[in-house]
């Protein structure tokens, strides 16, 4: 099957840029020694997960328990939960998980601590906790080095739990001085533990921009792992980000144009159920998508199921029947709103991937 034989819209992603984009962060963190536990929020489908494995990630990351039972279930063995696993619901799910596979999560609080430690203890697990660290003070996670401290020295101490060690994450485009700080806060939690007889093993932090931020430049004190997400995909972000081209976007929309309202208006048939109104996070650029095909268009607004673009800068118009090539601003959320993606080399579908993990947000 080729390409043009899809119906749209339909979510393609190029084999042999994914692959790149794969082998060149992969070979980036390996030359300065970090390991890396790839985010796969980005792209929620198991083949792409034992990719990552197969090219040497120590394990995985995965935002919810959902997400993790989908992995797990399709043979992935070491999971990172990066994400307070809070109430006997969810508890329970994670033991089962907790013997099925390695299972690593992260606590910021006396109360999540005291709930994996009951759930441990009743099931007869042993997990590897981390305190999560909010250096960027921008969501949940201990924010002072004596919280971390003293956590730590909580988990360290609780039947059932072992502290494995710090994490901590700034989304979208961590500063260099940022990435300065948090050595220097790792430095010294880590080194208030190691006076207890605490050891750290593993400092974990993240993603995409941050893997190419901080090596070889800054490389911020102790950190051993990170854990980037949109590195397989990229997007208008990360290009806008700095840390990518358009041609290091591995995720596209094929859509068709559906209707030319005025001389200067064009319609496809991609909307907000396909594409989400996510709009640019940084530099100047415009609208909710880039058309590959006609760069100087403006997707101005989405319907449901219309996508509006503004042609008055083109030298050439769409016509209605066209097909057109979208890259999104924000892969995560396509993908999340995909039932299947086509992996295409060569203008040639090689095969087609269900979204295993989309919707696990429980």
């Amino acid at each position: 099957m080729r390409i043009t034989d899809l119906d749209t819209p339909s979510v393609i992603i190029d084999l042999d840029v994914m692959e790149r984009n794969i082998d060149r962060m992969h070979a980036h963190l390996r030359e300065h020694g970090i390991n890396i536990r790839p985010h796969i929020k980005n792209h929620k489908i198991p083949a792409i997960a034992h990719l990552q494995m197969r090219k040497g990630a120590s394990g995985i990351t995965c935002q919810k328990l959902g997400e993790a039972e989908v992995m797990v279930n399709a043979g992935i063995t070491d999971v990172l939960i990066a994400y307070n696993i809070v109430g006997d619901l969810k508890l329970d799910r994670l033991s089962r998980l907790a013997h099925q596979a390695k299972i690593s999560v992260i606590a910021d609080s006396e109360y999540i601590v005291n709930g994996l430690a009951k759930m441990a203890t009743r099931t007869g697990v042993k997990l590897d906790v981390f305190v999560e660290y909010d250096i960027a003070a921008q969501r949940s996670g201990a924010r002072t080095v004596e919280q971390a401290v003293d956590l730590a020295r909580l988990i360290e101490r609780t039947p059932g739990l072992a502290y494995k060690g710090l994490l901590s994450f700034r989304g979208y485009s961590p500063d260099p001085e940022y990435v300065r700080r948090t050595g220097d806060q790792y430095e010294r939690v880590v080194s208030a533990l190691k006076r207890d007889g605490i050891e750290t093993s593993v400092i974990s932090s993240g993603g995409t921009v941050e893997a190419w931020t901080a090596w070889p430049d800054i490389c911020p004190w102790g950190v051993t792992e990170c854990r980037p997400g949109l590195y397989t995909f990229y997007d208008r972000v990360k290009v806008a980000a700095g840390v990518a081209t358009l041609e290091d976007c591995a995720l596209k929309i094929v859509t068709t144009v559906v209707s030319r309202p005025t001389e200067t208006m064009a319609v496809f048939d991609a909307g907000e159920k396909t594409l989400t109104e996510a709009r640019y996070r940084f530099g100047g650029e415009e609208g909710c998508g880039l058309l590959v095909e006609y760069p100087n268009a403006i997707v101005t607004g989405l319907f449901e199921e219309h996508g509006i673009v503004d042609t008055s800068r083109c030298a050439s118009q769409p016509r209605v029947g066209e097909r057109v090539t979208i890259i999104p601003n924000y892969s995560s959320l396509v993908i999340d709103l995909a039932d299947e993606v086509y992996g295409v080399r060569d203008e040639l579908v090689e095969t087609v991937w269900p979204v295993a993990a989309r919707g696990k947000v429980k």
